[in-house]
């Protein structure tokens, strides 16, 4: 990721800017495209697992529980 936003549901989970987030409740990430239709198949308040890689290559798995995001 290149930014993680103050409150959200990655930044409580760990996530960091430069993690890689590789799977939403098992489903594959392959994109940053990706990443966002997978989550956009949920509801603010579903709790999900994710599973990234940080920049020294350690898996991590957390749940997370989904905020609103920002306005488009």
């Amino acid at each position: 990721m290149t930014a993680v936003v103050d409150g959200s549901a990655a930044a409580a989970a760990g996530i960091v800017a430069g993690d890689t987030i590789t799977a939403v409740d098992g489903t594959t990430i392959a994109s940053a495209a990706y990443l966002t239709s997978t989550v956009d198949a949920y509801n603010p308040g579903d709790a999900v697992t994710i599973t990234w890689t940080d920049t020294a290559g350690a898996t991590h798995t957390a749940s997370a529980t989904l905020t609103a995001g920002p306005a488009d």
